[in-house]
């Protein structure tokens, strides 16, 4: 018997040595550098003993198979690597900009839209001036000079307090990699700012509706002269009147019109999952709409999909063209009081200026307001998790 059992004992040992001593090399499921890996999880021997098994083809097919298993493998086997020999240290900001982009675009794939607006802003300084902007020199005294020459190319302060987050979280990203921070880099008061609200009618809304583009006397967006639309263009402007009626009836965010379709519409209710917040949120279209009727006309007009789906910027652009082509009540002057610094501060501007695609949102929130709809039954449509945040959407003035 002992003969037996040493015979099967050292068989046993061979298949070992085959199986998980010799590994796979030259396949193409080989870490490229096993020796680091292993000493990195604990195996101080991984030089001498690189343990590693062999039919990880067979136990891994159907994971890598898929394009997410894929590049998982991917990042293991090559990103992992360089994220241990990242060094930021003579990048400059705009760099560090996109090497962040870069990294995390995997599990944010619209991180480089996010900072679009920041890079090209610091772009603008860089050939404006002819200088190289390095992480080093954000501090204190850069942010009492870039805040200001941010407001005066006609950015809002909510929109550069947008800017100073994005910038700060770069350099916090960036100091974890070797960038040196001045240690003043997030001293920085954006000033308070009250922007200016508006809400439209039902009677606006339906003015937009009805109006007919093209066949009514469409003036120049620049000049007040009468001019003739190409077809393209007077299509292009028919689909964002569309999507901004359809907007005001539904009072979504543009980020979440854009991507309706048939499955989020049953039983007459309209319910969507929300891309910025996550919440879940439930339209009662024949109670909650503006005009329900308009809103079923245009979701079978484009087959309950959205009837505009171009960059927020062109829409908002054609929607001003648009309401200026139309005229009458959005050419009208307002007068708007701004609390900036606890200074009060006013301007004029034209009506239509003040409109883009979060009006919408802002008008259906208003407007049912003012039906004394149940608030509990609002913030169900607009997703609002509390009516602090939702109350910014309410305007309340002589226009309304």
């Amino acid at each position: 018997m002992r003969y037996v059992d040493a015979a099967i004992i050292g068989g046993i040992c061979c298949i070992c040595h085959i199986i998980v001593i010799e590994p796979h090399w030259g396949s193409s499921v080989g870490h490229p550098n096993r020796t680091r890996w292993l000493r990195m999880n604990g195996h101080s021997n991984a030089q001498r003993c690189p343990i590693f098994i062999a039919d990880t083809d067979m136990m891994t097919q159907g994971f890598y198979q898929s394009n997410a298993g894929a590049g998982f493998r991917e990042y293991l086997t090559s990103s992992m690597n360089d994220m241990f020999s990242l060094d930021l240290s003579r990048c400059t900001l705009i760099e560090c900009i996109n090497k962040m982009c870069e990294i995390k675009s995997r599990s944010h794939p619209n991180i480089k839209q996010n900072y679009r607006m920041l890079v090209n802003k610091l772009e603008d300084i860089e050939r404006q001036f002819g200088c190289t902007i390095m992480p080093a020199m954000i501090s204190s005294v850069f942010w009492n000079h870039f805040v200001p020459f941010l407001a005066d190319q006609g950015l809002k302060y909510s929109t550069i307090g947008h800017v100073k987050a994005n910038l700060i979280a770069v350099l916090n990203w960036s100091s974890k990699y070797g960038v040196k921070l001045n240690p003043s880099y997030s001293e920085v008061d954006i000033p308070n700012y009250i922007p200016s609200k508006i809400s439209l009618t039902p009677d606006e809304i339906s003015h937009i509706y009805h109006f007919k583009i093209g066949k009514e006397p469409t003036y120049s967006f620049r000049s007040k002269k009468v001019l003739k639309l190409r077809k393209n263009k007077i299509a292009t402007l028919e689909k964002v009147r569309d999507m901004f009626v359809l907007g005001c009836n539904l009072g979504q965010r543009y980020s979440d019109l854009v991507r309706i379709s048939p499955e989020n519409f049953k039983n007459g209710q309209f319910s969507i999952v929300q891309q910025k917040t996550g919440n879940k949120c439930f339209v009662p279209i024949n109670s909650l709409s503006i005009d329900s009727r308009i809103t079923f006309a245009i979701l079978e007009k484009y087959g309950y999909h959205a009837p505009y789906a171009g960059d927020i910027n062109n829409y908002n652009t054609y929607l001003h063209e648009l309401l200026h082509h139309i005229g009458e009540d959005f050419m009208d002057e307002v007068h708007i009081d701004n609390k900036i610094n606890g200074i009060i501060t006013r301007e004029t501007k034209l009506r239509y200026q003040l409109i883009s695609s979060h009006s919408a949102r802002r008008s259906f929130a208003t407007i049912n307001t003012l039906r004394n709809i149940p608030r509990s039954k609002i913030l169900r449509a607009t997703g609002h998790s509390s009516e602090k945040a939702f109350n910014r959407y309410i305007c309340y003035d002589e226009d309304n």
